[in-house]
């Protein structure tokens, strides 16, 4: 079990991560390999903005990545 701070709770941090690049070079791949642990072979495109996050804990500080994929 994690140990918390003298309130009881964790720390928080977020992080925003934005994904820009050339098309079709695995932005929106990379990503959802990331936060889902899944790879789709189907290529399609992003149109506009994608955003997904992954909560990860390291000692008593919970992480928080937002990630924005601009298509």
């Amino acid at each position: 079990m994690a140990a918390t701070g003298e309130s009881g709770k964790k720390n928080g941090v977020v992080i925003k991560v934005g994904m820009v690049g050339d098309s079709q070079i695995g932005k929106t791949s990379l990503m959802v390999k990331y936060v889902e642990g899944s790879f789709d072979e189907d290529y399609v495109q992003t149109l506009g903005v994608n955003f997904m996050e992954k909560t990860i804990s390291i000692r008593n500080t919970e992480i928080t990545f937002s990630i924005w994929d601009l298509g």
